[in-house]
């Protein structure tokens, strides 16, 4: 009965009727506290919620653009390959002309792809920005050859810069089944042998 009288107000106005200012007070301060919670707990439930459909969302675009980029991918891979079998089976320097062609027919000719800035995609990124800069570097020969200075010491340089080109798109490979679960790009884009 005291806690009755203590917490309900007096409604009626006599001498008797006490309010204890402080336990009213006191249930002010827990319904403030109750509010307060979930007047954080709302917002951040929200933000969870947004954080996630817009992880599907990159999620969903991240592998459209995968699946697009893989067009161009098969592409070069082709280039690279043709252009990997000239040098491997050189025997002059006119093989080695011949196969500035296939440079010319498959790396300057091609746009590179783009990829969207989402975090999962970040390595596979990383390992396109290489083989883009590789390719570029494979095309300048194209520019040294017009030029006429594609000499024994360029010849050496390009070989080098194939083998590179090979390490970097079988690098892309292994990043585009990281970034997509469950693939196997290994299959359509057989790993070139490097060595």
């Amino acid at each position: 009965m005291l806690a009755v009288a203590v917490m309900i107000p007096c409604f009626e106005w006599s001498p008797s009727c006490r309010l204890d200012w402080s336990a009213i007070a006191a249930l002010g301060g827990w319904a403030a506290a109750a509010m307060t919670f979930f007047a954080v707990l709302l917002p951040v439930r929200q933000l969870r919620k947004a954080a996630s459909a817009r992880d599907a969302s990159d999620f969903v675009e991240g592998q459209i653009a995968v699946r697009r980029s893989v067009i161009s991918l098969v592409h070069f891979h082709t280039g690279i390959g043709a252009i990997s079998y000239r040098v491997d089976n050189a025997t002059g320097i006119d093989d080695f002309t011949e196969s500035l062609g296939l440079v010319g027919t498959y790396i300057v000719q091609r746009p590179f792809p783009d990829l969207p800035q989402i975090p999962t995609l970040a390595n596979l990124r990383i390992q396109m920005a290489r083989l883009e800069a590789t390719l570029t570097n494979l095309a300048s020969y194209v520019d040294t050859y017009e030029m006429g200075a594609f000499d024994a010491g360029i010849v050496q340089a390009f070989i080098v810069t194939v083998d590179i080109a090979r390490d970097s798109f079988n690098d892309v490979i292994e990043a585009l089944d990281d970034a997509v679960p469950g693939s196997n790009f290994q299959s359509t884009l057989a790993p070139f042998r490097t060595g």
